[in-house]
């Protein structure tokens, strides 16, 4: 049997009980208790302020049941809303993103649908700042009737207004990838085809991301059963292919869901796939002594900085995860280092995989921390995404849970954090020059001799939305000595000396 195909039992790769992470790092589904176990057969899922009160809410879509939007009543618990607020559509969806696409000052919706059940209209909902949303999807030209999955939110063109990219035909009939650029007057133009990235691969994930750091962010696409792409943004609206020459041309089969984040602090964004391949594979491998197909599994790029990525899957410790159709990420230990949740499951009812969450520990490896952090659900899960429900500076998770079988499902997931101990920085951003959600917002922390790197998301994972606040875990550093924010306008902001354990709203250009 090859060497990296034995699995090792010892106390680093198997975690039993709470010694090693700290028996305050403990997760519990309070889904139950505060009416958000949902059976909705979910999909994806957001975070975001809606309602401008201050605290995190929720959206969540599902294929079975209308639209939920969990209003945060700020005393830990949560209401749903969904139909007062005009959004409570019965076909259900497959993809929720909060953006501010107008700039003014209030979050709006983006439901993509269709998925594997066909060709169906998207919906943009306009938030009108009482409370309340307006479908203005025509109005807008962003229906695109087609098998959308996962889409995501970026200023490709850096003109300050939010541009919308969706993953199209991932049931093989042909439909090509779409671009959506923003007019700045309320209405959408499909630019994908002279922006050189309408892809027809059977696209299931995409982000974007500025790898190069060039101050225009790229985007990564992922196509079930087909070669995955990134696209170089070259600066001046249109995008070139970049995989070959970049070392990112390795097949991944069953490629689903991707993101960008750094996962080694080393100032540059790395990039992950997650893969729904089966542990069969693995099973069969050890049997016949040969590794399963080298596609068949999660892949973790790291960023060399010059432009190209190496494949580590193998030596950060993923490389014997499998089955995930979810994955996101987020600081589960407030230790700085940005760890992994895989929602695993494949619609096969056989398929039976639990979640599991990967620990970063600071040194280019994971470890699986699942059954000592009180996570592990065996269902099928999809849109993972992470926040902040109480502002105590931890981040939460939220899990929709649903296979595709009436038979096969279970209730969304709500995974409260009771904190590591650690100090923390929580940075709402607002775009001025920039677009206001600062979505491409490039932030650097310095703290001692440390460093940590965050952009701001517009959608990642299994169409899904994490906080657009960052929640950055800071150890026990007691002060950040520099806050530094490149915005996407290209305006840079420093700020020394600022105070750990609070909320900061940041405005481009101003001081704190």
């Amino acid at each position: 049997m090859p060497e990296e195909f034995k699995i090792v039992v010892d106390n680093k790769n198997l975690l039993t009980d709470n010694r090693e992470l700290g028996t305050g790092n403990q997760f519990t589904d309070v889904a139950p208790n505060l009416k958000m176990d949902k059976v909705d057969g979910g999909r994806g899922s957001a975070w975001g302020d809606y309602d401008n009160d201050g605290d995190e809410d929720i959206v969540a879509v599902g294929t079975y049941q209308p639209h939920a939007l969990y209003r945060n009543n700020g005393d830990g618990t949560f209401t749903d809303v969904a139909e007062q607020a005009g959004i409570a559509d019965p076909r259900g969806g497959w993809g929720s993103l909060f953006a501010d696409y107008d700039n003014d000052g209030y979050l709006d919706l983006y439901i993509t649908r269709g998925g594997w059940s066909g060709a169906a209209e998207n919906t943009l909902y306009h938030n009108n700042g009482d409370g309340t949303f307006s479908d203005v999807t025509h109005a807008a030209g962003v229906a695109d009737p087609q098998s959308s999955f996962c889409a995501a939110w970026a200023d490709y063109d850096n003109d300050g207004y939010l541009d919308l990219y969706i993953a199209d035909g991932v049931i093989g009939d042909g439909a090509a990838n779409v671009l959506y650029k923003n007019n700045g007057d309320g209405t959408f133009t499909n630019t994908a085809e002279s922006a050189g990235v309408a892809n027809t691969g059977n696209s299931l994930g995409t982000a974007w991301g500025d790898y190069d750091k060039d101050g225009y962010i790229d985007l990564h696409v992922v196509n079930f059963g087909q070669s995955n792409v990134l696209y170089r943004n070259n600066g001046d609206g249109t995008f070139t292919d970049v995989t070959p020459t970049t070392g990112m041309d390795i097949p991944v089969t069953d490629a689903f869901v991707t993101f960008f984040l750094d996962v080694d602090n080393d100032a540059d964004l790395d990039i992950f796939i997650s893969n729904s391949g089966s542990f069969q594979a693995f099973i069969a491998g050890q049997i016949t002594g040969t590794a399963p197909h080298d596609g068949d599994r999660q892949v973790l790029y790291r960023n060399n900085g010059d432009g190209t990525f190496t494949d580590v899957t193998r030596e950060s410790g993923l490389y014997h995860a499998f089955g995930a159709m979810g994955a996101n990420f987020g600081d589960i230990d407030s230790d700085g280092y940005l760890d992994i949740y895989l929602a695993t499951g494949a619609p096969q009812m056989g398929r039976l995989e639990r979640d599991a969450l990967f620990r970063n520990n600071g040194d280019g490896t994971f470890t699986d921390a699942t059954l000592a952090l009180g996570l592990g659900n065996i269902g099928k899960g999809h849109g993972v995404t992470f926040g902040d429900i109480d502002t105590d500076g931890d981040v939460d998770i939220y899990v929709p849970v649903g296979g595709a079988f009436i038979g096969d499902q279970w209730h969304n997931l709500f995974y409260q954090n009771a904190g590591a101990g650690n100090n923390w920085l929580t940075l709402k951003l607002v775009g001025v020059k920039s677009n206001r959600d600062g979505i491409g917002a490039k932030v650097t922390l310095r703290v001692g001799d440390s460093v940590i790197y965050r952009e701001v998301s517009g959608g990642c994972g299994f169409g899904s939305t994490n906080s657009l606040s960052l929640e950055i875990g800071l150890k026990a550093h007691t002060k950040v000595d520099a806050l530094e924010i490149v915005w996407p306008s290209g305006q840079v902001d420093t700020h020394r000396n600022v105070s750990v354990n609070q909320k900061l709203v940041v405005t481009e250009g101003k001081s704190l």
